[in-house]
């Protein structure tokens, strides 16, 4: 079975972060999972270990031989989660009727950021750094990621522009391979 057996196609995993790329001025229009980063009492936490466990299992099943996903023709990029505004977003929950608790950290995100690079590079799959790209762009300035983030978590337009930039680019590196392949 092939992901894409008639023509090409991006295949992305994610969550609204991935699916925000569709809206307008999105990433994927012009072509990681945040939640799974929540804290743990979050019904949507993933511990770590099974975090880059899911991962792999990902790329693996789209590369392995034997797996009824098994999609050699398909190149995979991860993206890391991007950063937060930890006030921003906890701010946001508090004055949700009920109140509801901070379910996330600026440390706790960045330690799944920090999986998807090493499992990236454990199964030599390219990753977009989307934290990294998105905290430069913030000029390493909080309050600057406001331009990035409609409410300390998910992007804007502007946002979505940058991680397009360096999605755009992954994809291109990764067409002249291909094409070099054929």
């Amino acid at each position: 079975m092939s992901v894409a057996p008639t023509q090409d196609a991006i295949v992305l995993f994610g969550d609204s972060i991935t699916q925000g790329g569709w809206e307008a001025g999105g990433f994927a229009q012009k072509l990681a999972c945040a939640n799974d980063a929540c804290l743990s009492f979050s019904r949507q936490h993933v511990p770590l270990a099974r975090y880059k466990e899911n991962l792999k299992w990902m790329v693996r099943s789209l590369r392995e031989q034997d797996s009824e996903y098994y999609s050699p023709s398909t190149r995979i990029i991860f993206i890391t989660p991007p950063p937060i505004q930890e006030d921003r977003w906890a701010g946001l929950l508090a004055d949700r009727d009920p109140p509801q608790e901070k379910d996330r950290t600026w440390e706790h995100t960045k330690a799944y950021v920090e999986a998807v690079k090493e499992t990236a590079n454990d199964l030599n799959v390219p990753y977009v750094d989307a934290w990294d790209a998105l905290w430069r762009a913030a000029g390493e300035q909080q309050p600057a990621l406001n331009m990035f983030m409609t409410d300390g978590l998910h992007l804007t337009k502007e946002g979505y522009e940058v991680c397009h930039i360096l999605l755009d680019n992954d994809i291109s590196v990764l067409k002249v391979t291909i094409d070099r392949l054929q």
